[in-house]
């Protein structure tokens, strides 16, 4: 399609397009129109006009440049998606809208001529405006018209910026739906303030719905932000929105009767009102709920009768201070002429001065305006201020009031007229406005808007503009010429001179601008308003250091730019940027002279010349820019898609001096012919060239290069020659000069040499020139003059002769040297070039001599003196706000306040301080810890009396105040040799400070170290590299130096010695200790953070001086299409390749739950997509310093196959259900996922299963309960069954028993079944009593049982069941310890412990039965117990009981038992040895044997009888009464260990054992067991293969919630039956759903809690108990298996029942494919940390300072910024560094070594090791990785330890960047945080705030810290070591910085083509113990579990 054309780019008025405008963009579909990736720019009509009945869809289109309207649309349905419309002539875009209109991603800007959307309605329009942008559009924005018809209007998510206008105006609203919501409205002004401009209008309609909801209003001047008028009777709600600093006359304006303004937070300080009622509306309480008033005002609720209060939240602040002064309008009162009071005059209401009047304001008077309230003069105004006393006008409170506005008949004379706080300073809108000097500070819009009725020439009179908040000087849409002069502008936010629609000529004379926001000066044409020229004359832009640039003029149509005598100085931003653009095809000519660029950085002047137009330099000076060596000075550009020349540019006379940056020049001559002659380049400093060419039409002649610091002088990479001759080159031959020269050869020609330009005519002292020889073939157009005697060049048959040589053929040699200033002549005279003179013009001249403030280096070029500046050394570079304590004085520098000094005056000055202390303020020294004293040399602190000596040879011991003496030493003081000859043990551990700022002379450094011995004077000598001071030794630990007066900068070994020794003291490590002098950061450029030579960055900003803006990073949506994203299949795997962006990190989003992002690849990979009916989602983020971005798109995947069930078998109460896969799916070879749907009543259990390879699903289904049930088979992901469920029937589960029993007899009673046996298997009675009656079955035991009864049914067709009673519990009986008492003669105290459950209560009392006992005992409650220590009752004791009650409840008996005067007699104890399986006989009987040991150290007891026969045999010790530890262990058994009293009353016991065979572990499960998140608790069941004692086996092994049921499964290889009953253990109910189970047979058991069960454990393991009975036995074995319940979700301990921890086993995997498995598993956890690679730049090397803790801490919160987190970062390194270690290894060498993690054993291995055999997963790549990630670890860690997650996790961005400031040098306190301080930056910094100032406070303190403060210098000194090793990789590696290195070690290892693990074994380790006391023993035991098929031969 056409780019530019007189029309529409595009005319549709149809429904069909013919075949021409069916390419690529614009698509016809049937009733539809599609435009897609359509441009339309710089048509002199329309853009785009569609006017159809049919739908249209616009997508990916640009429409901008066009004369007329962007897009014009007419039809019944629009949808516009991610469309761009700007800068068009009239509309943006106007639609016509009869049925419906959608607009999602718009993006409308920058429209001057109509309003930037435009939307004609009719009928019953719907419109939905989406995720849309308007912003820097100037006659409003979104304006609904036309008539409408119950039309229904939402905006979602839209950004309104800096549009002038009203932002949203609807005329006519009735019977329709208004929705604005999550929008933001940011910077708008208005057009018409008196016509009641507002950021939403809306106006006229009744029996609407308005709703304005979680938007967001900052910054708006407008009359009203909200006005909704004309709308009685609708419902209008305004809720949860956000006004903030907006400047308004009232923020919401309604006068509907039913509008609710709820929820809202209001923070407006400036406006008069924040919600107005007009009438009929009134306010109401109930409609003005939960609002925020944050202003500090009392909350106006503005009505009809002025300011009411209504009852609203209260505000955070409180009420402003009263308003003092004269009351009445002066204006009114005064009779013209208002004079001076001693109160300021108080103006409540507008000021008019109408046409006809004059008033007059006298000097020194003060107007304080209310908010809101103005002058406007229509008569005549004089304001006669003087310098002395000049006329104030400022708003009451430093409210805004609205300003003075000129109307066009108005009249206004302002005579030193200071304005504060107004809206518009001065509205000059007539020509008759004379100011003369004056100041205007603090505006809120403009300091002065000019309009189009304001004169063609207007002169500011030097008024100077502060602080404006947006333009200083605002120039409104205008169509004829303007001149602005006279005007100062400094330190605004926004730009200093801005013109909205300029247009003709525009000329600027004598404007300063210093130190603005946006642009120094902002003119950029429009389409609609050509400009003719621009002429700046003495204009200055200075200290440019954020904004923009400091001068734009951009435009395509401009003729003429004139920059004469302008001055750009210390800018950090462009500091002149013009751009053309031709699109008149006009030639146009841009003319710069005398202009001067010093000290500025950046791109310092850009000159775009498009195609056509001219350049013109002459005589400009650029000198010092780009210091930082970033950037070129000067860059000349034209269009690249242009071949033909259209243009010529002349850079003639200009002098480049000392300038840095990558280039000086940059000239793009591709289509211009470029003249580069007769400039000076001297001294520059520049990393690529001096001066870089690119196209071969240029010429550079008669130039001078002298840049011997610059890497090249010329760089040209073209092929074609340029001439380059007649060039001074500084005396350098023809070789030399081609080594200056980055081009191929013969590309640039240099020869011959000099120049033309004769000057002042000097005799020479004659000397010798060096003939340059000249190959014939270069002069063969010359044959004729001898070639020109090969040292000429020959041009058109002429000899053009070098320096040295004259004549025709270049024969006669001059004899005279003009130092290359100048010519030979015929005569030997020197003919001086311009700016030269001398007898060889050696000596520069200089117009002004430099003033008498330098000297002259070049000609006129002035090398100025300190403090000066300026093309002639004329202009003071001292700026009296970067004197810190003084002020610029008459030699330009600052001139300090007494007792200051430095070049800042930052320096206090003291004459009287010590060593002991440093000098902060003039006169005043701050003492070291311990000191005191004006000078600091009393020592009153606790260290003066530490000991009773000073100690000479060794340290101090504090705390017993004696010496502890170095080897070989004695005495008190440590001062006398005991062995002859001592050394001296003198060490330097560290020393602080380990830098100071250069200009500090102040600083003392505190050496601290080991046994300074004592010398003369207690002096020692300080060395700072060769430069030697005298120090004094405080102790023996500390030594004070001061720095040299000489010091230099940089980093220097430091060292002390005695004085008079040749050696220096060593140091504690072998590494040298460094002091490092550096220059302090200067804050002037800084535009973050000073701390020490750092200028640390807030969050968003980069750079040296952190004046370089972060870019939000975008994503390219294009890859989408490009790999088909938005499709996959099933079975297929789906792997898509993200963009890679520089400085990012990339977080993947998605509903798809195994979806895997590669981090390391930036892949996004799924495996194995299964198909659905709803899209997936998919988001990805990229995180940047500067913010993030977000791109999102769906998967599609079409499901493949249905399920259908072929048939259900019932066997046992289990149901086996077949079925199988319908469609393509079912044909290939893979397995296939199915859910299960079956039916019981209302319950569905919807199970997970897989089909195999052929398309067949069996699956074994264990119901609850009996009934009939459903079952149909489907897709996972098709919600509904399509195919006919099958129907089946479970029969009765369990036999319908019911039954008692009693201490003697047990009754069962079973109905409905006939042949029933029951037989009793518990108690054992020979021939027991049984009676049938009917159903019902009573068994007579024959004696009395108080245990448990169990026993068995068999009844017909049914199989066995085991039947339970439980025992028969007394109530209120608690269990003792003991359960009965001993008591022996000799001994009065006994203590009893009663088990009382804590969470009851307990009032005990006691009954002795004998008197034996005191009857008060001492009772402690204790955890689960209750402790209680009786004491006897004179020595008469027999026997009775202890009955302990609650009131009248007996709740425990304890027999006591008379058993000997003392414990000394000796019995026989006997004790045996049980497991499950005692009272079995035959081959169930246990053969195993056991060990019991009894041991008692005090009694010197240790007893150990082995080979105890266990169920059998008894061990019998021969022992005295008393407490004795027994244990036991067997084989196959766990060992028990435990305390017990034996006493003549307890003589024989047993001790029970559980099976080490079979059981169920608690477990710790780790994927990876360096990884904690990986972890989880299990249970882990282990058997041998012989076990004949069965286990249940539960899948979940943990319970997560109440209610849960789980599949139980009992293993074991003896036959028999499984006996369960319902149970409660621990507060955990238990129910199976079966009372018994043969083995593997399965079934449900139910676990439930009450809500309010007290957790004191977040797991706990319970025992679920069950009876086996085995097949070849009567005899029943009682068991349990334990079983987890996570109780809520939190760590992973594990309780027991009692709430005791237990030691849990440790499990993991181990994966057949280890190798690539652990590379995959690593590959999917690694992040990468590139994006805040760039903060390793600022941490200086092996330099332990507060200012390198400050870098490393930056580091961590722009790591944070980007998403890059340590902990997840230390994670995948530590993935990687136990790969070897995680994989088995099939051999490896016997080695002793120390460390054997994978770090000590990868360091471990000679160079001779095998790696083939040693490591077969890993080859020299991956253990130089292995290695590079232990030493990140090592850094992580440190810096962890430095700075925890709990300090740093609470602080937002925000937060950041106020700590940032608050520890800066220049801050309150310096890098100390004082207490306002800490209240700005917020509560959530409180603990890194703590932790900082006690480090600045130990660090400062000059003592070394007897305990740990903030952070100690130790692990900062590790933290930097870490640092250090990891940067010295880097270097070795040559990488960007360590991050990116890291990244690329990590990209290259974790490669692997495996992507499936298959899982080989598991293995568990349980070790018994995990505290084990001298010469005791623990038991590891190891369980492997074989997973696959394959066979293991030799692990170990």
């Amino acid at each position: 399609m056409p780019a530019t054309q007189d029309g529409p780019m595009l005319k549709l008025t149809t429904g069909v397009l013919g075949s021409d405008f069916t390419k690529d963009k614009v698509t016809p579909t049937l009733g539809a129109i599609s435009i897609d990736r359509a441009v339309a720019a710089s048509n002199g009509g329309l853009g785009i006009f569609v006017t159809t009945n049919q739908k249209i869809t616009i997508r990916r289109s640009t429409s901008y440049s066009n004369n007329g309207t962007g897009i014009y649309l007419g039809t019944s349905e629009i949808v516009l998606e991610d469309v761009v419309v700007n800068a068009n002539g009239f509309f943006g875009i106007h639609v016509e809208v009869e049925k419906r209109l959608e607009m999602d991603g718009v993006n409308v800007s920058a429209h001057r001529g109509e309003h930037a959307l435009e939307l004609f309605t009719t009928g019953e329009a719907s419109i939905a405006i989406a995720n849309s942008r308007f912003h820097d559009n100037k006659k409003g924005v979104v304006r609904f018209s036309g008539k409408t018809g119950n039309p229904n209007i939402i905006l979602h998510n839209c950004r309104f910026l800096r549009n002038f206008g009203e932002m949203i105006k609807i005329d006519q609203l009735a019977n329709s739906n208004l929705t604005i919501d999550k929008s933001e409205f940011l910077g708008n002004s208005y057009l018409d303030f008196d016509g009641g401009d507002s950021v939403i209008s809306i106006q006229n309609g009744n029996r609407s719905h308005v709703s304005i909801s979680n938007s967001h209003f900052s910054k708006n001047t407008m009359h009203d932000v909200i006005k909704i008028l004309g709308l009685e009777t609708s419902e209008v709600l305004i809720s949860s929105n956000e006004f903030i600093q907006n400047l308004a006359n009232s923020i919401i304006t309604t006068d509907s009767l039913n509008a609710s303004i709820i929820g809202n937070k209001f923070q407006d300080k400036r406006s008069t009102c924040e919600i107005t009622y007009d009438s009929p509306a009134v306010p109401k309480s109930e409609d003005l709920v939960n609002n925020k008033m944050e202003s500090g005002t009392k909350n106006p609720i503005c009505t009809g009768l002025g300011y009411q209060t209504v009852l609203m939240d209260a505000p955070y602040t409180s009420t402003s201070s009263p308003v003092i002064g004269v009351t009445g309008n002066p204006f009114r009162t005064s009779n013209g002429i208002i004079k001076a009071s001693p109160e300021p005059y108080l103006i409540n209401e507008e000021v008019l001065i109408p046409i006809g009047e004059t008033v007059v304001i006298e000097p020194g008077t003060i107007l304080d305006f209310a908010p809101g309230v103005g002058i406007t003069v229509s008569g005549q105004l004089i304001m006669n201020g003087t310098e002395e006393k000049p006329v104030v006008t400022r708003g009451q409170n430093g409210n805004t009031w609205r300003g003075i506005v000129a109307k066009p008949e108005g009249v206004l004379d302002v005579k030193n007229v200071v304005s504060e706080d107004a809206s518009i300073g001065i509205w000059i809108d007539s020509q008759k406005v004379n100011i003369q000097n004056g100041r205007i500070i603090r505006p809120a819009v403009h300091g002065i808007e000019i309009t189009q009725n304001s004169n063609d020439v207007v002169d500011l009179g030097g008024v100077v503009i502060e602080e404006a908040n947006e333009s200083a000087i605002g120039v409104d849409e205008r169509r004829d010429d303007l001149m602005i002069k006279n005007a100062r502008i400094q330190n605004g936010a926004g730009s200093g001179v801005d013109f909205m629609t300029p247009t003709g000529n525009i000329e600027l004379q004598n404007i300063e601008v210093t130190n603005m926001g946006g642009y120094g000066i902002h003119i950029s044409e429009f389409p609609s308003s050509p400009l003719h020229a621009v002429l700046l004359e003495n204009v200055s832009v200075t200290n440019q250091k954020k904004g923009h640039a400091g001068i734009l003029i951009s435009g395509g149509w401009i003729q003429n730019i004139g920059l004469h005598n302008l001055k750009f100085e210390d800018n950090s931003v462009p500091s002149l940027i013009v751009a053309l653009e031709c699109n008149d095809g006009n030639e146009k000519l841009i003319k710069l002279d005398n202009n001067s660029f010093e000290r500025n950085t950046d791109i310092v002047q850009h000159v775009h010349l498009g195609s056509c137009a001219n350049l013109q330099m002459e005589r400009n000076t650029y000198n010092e820019n780009n210091a930082d060596g970033i950037g070129s000075t000067l860059v000349i550009t034209s269009e690249s898609n242009v071949k033909k020349k259209n243009g010529v540019m002349e850079i003639v006379k200009n002098n480049f001096t000392n300038n840095g940056g990558i280039y000086t020049v940059t000239l793009d001559t591709s289509v211009h012919d470029a003249y580069f002659t007769d400039n000076i380049l001297k001294d520059n400093m520049n990393s690529g060239a001096v001066l870089k060419v690119s196209g071969e039409n240029v010429k550079i002649v008669t130039n001078s290069f002298d840049n011997k610091d610059s890497k090249y002088q010329i760089s040209y990479s073209d092929d074609s020659p340029i001439d380059a001759t007649f060039n001074e080159w500084n005396g350098l031959d023809q070789d030399e000069v081609l080594e200056t020269i980055d081009a191929k050869e013969g590309a640039v020609l240099v020869v011959p040499y000099g120049t033309t330009v004769p000057m002042d005519n000097q005799l020479d002292p004659l000397t010798t020139v060096v003939p340059v020889t000249v190959p014939d073939s270069a002069n063969i157009k010359c044959a004729h003059l001898a070639y020109c005697s090969r040292r000429g060049t020959c041009r058109d048959g002429i000899c053009i002769c070098p320096q040295g040589y004259a004549g025709f053929d270049c024969s006669i040699p001059l004899f005279c040297n003009c130092s290359g200033n100048g010519l030979c002549n015929l005569l030997n005279v020197c003919m001086c070039n311009e700016g030269w003179t001398g007898p060889n013009c050696s000596i520069p001249k200089c117009v002004t001599s430099c003033s008498g403030h330098g000297k002259c280096t070049a000609p006129n070029l002035c090398e100025c003196d300190p403090g000066w500046m300026g093309k002639s050394c004329s202009v003071t570079s001292c700026v009296d706000e970067n004197c810190v304590h003084g002020h610029c004085g008459s030699n330009g520098l600052c001139k300090c306040d007494s007792g200051w000094q430095g070049s800042r005056c930052q320096i206090p000055h003291c004459t009287n301080c010590s060593l002991n202390g440093v000098c902060t303020k003039p006169g005043f020294c701050s003492c070291f810890e311990d000191y005191g004293g004006a000078d600091c040399t009393k020592c009153k602190g606790d260290s003066c009396e530490a000991c009773d000596f000073d100690c000479n040879h060794g340290i101090c011991e504090p705390l017993t105040k004696t010496c502890s003496c170095s080897k070989g030493w004695m005495g008190g003081a440590c001062d006398v040799c005991a062995i002859g000859k001592c050394d001296d043990g003198s060490k330097v551990q560290y020393i602080q400070p380990s830098t100071a700022e250069l200009e500090d002379v102040n600083t003392v450094v505190n050496v601290f170290g080991d046994g300074f011995s004592i010398t003369n004077n207690n002096s020692y000598v300080c060395t700072f590299g060769r430069t030697s001071v005298t120090g004094l030794r405080v102790s023996s630990a500390l030594i004070r130096c001061p720095i040299p007066a000489n010091l230099t900068l940089g980093r220097h070994v430091f060292s002390v010695s005695k004085p008079g020794t040749l050696s220096s003291i060593g140091n504690a490590e072998a590494r040298p200790i460094h002091f490092t002098l550096y220059d302090g950061c200067e804050p002037s450029l800084c535009q973050g953070s000073c701390v020490g030579p750092l200028c640390i960055c807030p969050q968003g900003k980069t750079g040296v001086f952190c004046d370089v803006i972060e870019v939000i990073p975008t994503i390219d949506k294009r890859f989408l299409e490009h790999q088909r994203a938005n499709t996959a299949f099933e079975g297929v795997p789906y792997v898509l390749m993200l963009p890679t962006l520089a400085s990012s990190v990339l977080r993947v989003n998605s509903t798809i739950p195994n979806l895997n992002f590669i981090a390391s690849k930036g892949i996004v990979a799924w495996p194995e997509p299964i198909g659905s009916s709803d899209p997936y989602e998919v988001t990805v983020t990229a995180f940047s310093p500067a913010g993030e971005t977000t791109i999102a798109w769906n998967i599609t995947v079409q499901p493949e196959y249905a399920v259908e069930v072929q048939n259900v078998t019932v066997d046992r109460g289990k149901a086996n259900i077949k079925g199988k896969l319908i469609g393509p799916a079912a044909a290939s070879p893979r397995k296939n996922p199915v859910v299960i749907r079956v039916r019981r009543d209302d319950t569905v259990d919807e199970i997970l299963a897989e089909s195999d390879t052929n398309g067949q699903v069996s699956f074994d289904y264990i119901p609850m309960l009996p009934g009939v049930y459903e079952v149909t088979m489907a897709h996972p992901n098709v919600h509904t069954d399509a195919i006919q469920p099958i129907r089946f029937t479970i029969p009765e589960i369990n036999l319908p028993i019911i039954g008692e029993s009693s201490n003697s007899s047990l009754t069962l009673n079973i109905t409905g079944r006939e042949g029933c046996e029951v037989k009793l298997i518990q108690p054992k009675v020979e021939s027991p009593k049984v009676q049938q009656h009917g159903s019902e079955t009573i068994i007579d035991f024959g004696r009395f049982w108080d245990g448990e009864v169990l026993a068995t049914v068999r009844c017909k067709d049914s199989p066995m069941e085991i039947v339970r009673a439980p025992p028969i519990q007394m109530k209120g009986i608690l269990p003792t310890t003991p359960e009965v008492l001993s008591v022996y003669g000799n001994e009065n105290l006994y203590e009893i412990k009663v088990h009382w459950p804590p969470e009851i209560a307990f009032n005990p009392t006691v009954t002795i039965s004998d008197s034996s006992f005191d009857d008060s005992p001492i009772s402690i409650p204790e955890d689960k117990h209750l402790r209680m220590t009786f004491s006897t009752v004179g020595e008469s004791i027999g026997n009775g009981t202890i009955q302990i009650k609650d009131g009248s409840n007996l709740m425990a008996t304890v027999p006591y038992f008379y058993a000997a005067p003392n414990k000394s007699q000796y019995y026989t104890f006997k004790i045996c040895v049980q497991d499950e399986w005692d009272g079995q006989e035959g081959e169930l009987a246990s053969r195993e044997v056991a060990t019991i040991a009894i041991q008692n150290p005090q009694r010197g007891v240790d007893i150990q009888k082995t080979n105890i026969r266990m169920n059998v045999q008894w061990a019998e010790f021969f022992l005295q009464p008393g407490t004795y530890n027994v244990l036991v262990r067997s084989e196959l058994h766990e060992p028990v260990e435990q305390l017990v009293e034996l006493s003549p009353l307890n003589t024989s016991f047993c001790v029970p054992l559980v099976s080490s065979r079979s059981r169920n572990l608690p477990t710790i499960h780790c994927s990876h067991f360096t990884d904690p998140a990986s972890c989880d608790v299990a249970v882990t069941s282990v058997a041998s293969a012989d076990n004949q004692l069965p286990v249940l086996n539960f899948e979940p092994s943990v319970v997560t919630s109440r209610g849960q049921k789980v599949l139980a499964t009992p293993r074991g290889s003896l036959e028999g039956t499984i006996g369960l009953w319902n149970s409660e253990v621990a507060g955990i109910i238990v129910t199976p759903s079966k009372r018994s189970v043969a083995m593997n047979e399965s079934f449900w058991i139910t676990f439930s809690w009450k809500k309010d069960l007290e957790i004191r454990c977040d797991v706990k393991t319970i025992q679920v108990p069950f009876v086996f009975l085995p097949d070849s036995s009567e005899i029943p074995v009682h068991s349990s298996s334990n079983i987890l319940i996570r109780l809520q979700e939190g760590s992973n301990e594990i309780c027991d029942s009692n709430d005791t921890p237990v030691t849990p086993a440790t499990s993991t995997l181990v994966m057949c494919n280890c190798g690539d498995g652990a590379r995959t598993r690593c590959r999917e956890r690694y992040h990468s940390a590139t994006a805040c690679g760039g903060s390793w730049n600022k941490i200086a090397d092996d330099t332990v300072s507060l200012e390198v803790i400050a870098s490393f801490l930056a580091m961590i919160f722009e790591c944070r910024e980007v998403s890059v987190d340590f902990k997840e970062l230390r994670n995948s390194l530590e993935c990687v560094a136990s790969i070897e270690s995680d994989c088995p290894i099939s051999s490896r060498r016997k080695r002793e070594m120390q460390n054997d993690s994978p770090f000590g054993i990868i360091n471990g291995l000679n160079s001779n090791t095998d790696f083939g055999k040693v490591l077969p997963v890993l080859n020299a790549l991956d253990v130089q990785t292995i290695r590079i990630s232990s030493v990140f670890i090592e850094f992580v860690d440190k810096i962890q330890k430095m700075f925890p997650d709990d300090v740093i996790h609470p602080l937002d961005r925000d937060a950041v960047d106020r700590f940032l400031g608050a520890i800066a040098d220049q801050s309150d306190e310096g890098q100390l945080i004082s207490e306002a301080e800490r209240r700005i930056i917020g509560e959530d910094a409180i603990s890194l705030i703590q932790l900082w100032n006690l480090t600045v406070k130990s660090w400062k303190s000059g003592k070394v810290p007897i305990e740990r403060l903030g952070i100690t210098h130790q692990d900062a000194k590790q933290l930097v070591a870490a640092a250090d090793r990891i940067k010295s990789i880097s270097r070795q590696n040559v990488a960007q910085d360590p991050f990116t290195m890291l990244h690329g070690y990590m990209e290259r290892m974790l490669e692997t083509g495996v992507t499936e693990q298959k899982e080989c074994a598991s293995s568990t380790v349980f070790i018994d113990k995990t505290e084990v006391e001298e010469d005791g023993q623990m038991r590891i035991q190891v369980f492997i579990k074989n997973r696959a098929v394959s066979f293991w031969a030799g692990f170990g």
